[in-house]
């Protein structure tokens, strides 16, 4: 009897496993807002979205020149490490590139106590991005010093291991473009709500020259794809899944896509089939 109990305690405990643990140190995935991510209907921004309260998603990050230029989003895992897209950052030094964290309003809210700035130790590309085209495109960058963790600036949660994450509601943010090639400057953080897709669907509206592989994550309006999307800008950004218990996971970070909202899915890569090559860069 007693082996009985120990074996279902030990089933029991594998059923309710958690993902692995990117911030080992505390809790992640939490917004200060109860509804954070909430938001349903279009209206015009991110593409199709809205401006997103102060802080509303902690992780958010934006990777900037030493001048200040914006360039790319990206997600805090822990106190030293950055998740953002592998095109963010190929070619570019680390040294001429900073991290600010606890930002809001990218052009306006530059004293902002929440804002913290961060230099670069460096950044770590997967070395098979772009193999094939935009396949694999995941960089990891790791800041000097440690992020210190509060309200306003937290990790997000790592996904599960083995979902494909079909069909679920999720959130995109960052300070993208408004429309496919707008030039109108962005200052609060944005999001949107977004619905994953199948691969097969997705593969089917891009055709054989645009491939989709299995380390990439499909999302889009349900509305032939044409009222909500990420766009320019928001690049390295993280696709959030909201959970039951109200944290957020981060399933895929900005990628790629034919324009934005123009009848195609917007294409991201897909965080968890990275899972072993995220932990061992990060515990190397």
């Amino acid at each position: 009897m007693n082996r009985l109990i120990v074996l279902v305690l030990c089933l029991t405990a594998t059923a309710l496993a958690v993902p692995p643990i990117w911030d080992p140190k505390g809790p992640c995935g939490k917004s200060k807002y109860p509804d954070a991510g909430d938001y349903f209907l279009p209206s015009p921004s991110i593409v199709g979205g809205i401006e997103a309260r102060p802080n509303e998603f902690p992780w958010q990050i934006s990777l900037q020149s030493s001048t200040g230029s914006h360039r790319c989003g990206g997600s805090i895992i822990n106190d030293q490490w950055i998740i953002t897209a592998a095109h963010c950052v190929e070619g570019l030094i680390p040294s001429s590139w900073r991290i600010v964290v606890g930002l809001h309003k990218k052009i306006s809210g530059t004293n902002d106590p929440a804002v913290k700035t961060f230099q670069i130790e460096k950044w770590v590309i997967h070395e098979k991005y772009g193999t094939p085209r935009y396949a694999n495109d995941i960089a990891l960058i790791k800041v000097k010093g440690n992020i210190k963790f509060d309200a306003n600036v937290s990790p997000v949660c790592a996904p599960e291991s083995k979902d494909l994450y079909t069909h679920v509601k999720s959130a995109v943010s960052g300070w993208g473009a408004l429309a496919s090639g707008s030039v109108t400057k962005v200052d609060g953080l944005r999001y949107t709500t977004v619905n994953t897709t199948t691969n097969a669907y997705c593969s089917g509206i891009y055709g054989p020259l645009s491939k989709i592989t299995d380390d990439m994550l499909c999302a889009s309006d349900n509305r032939n794809s044409a009222e909500r999307d990420s766009c320019q800008g928001d690049s390295g950004g993280p696709l959030v899944r909201k959970e039951k218990d109200g944290t957020f996971s981060l399933i895929g970070i900005v990628s790629w896509g034919k324009g934005c909202a123009s009848k195609y899915p917007g294409v991201y890569a897909r965080v968890n089939y990275f899972e072993d090559w995220i932990l061992k860069n990060i515990k190397a």
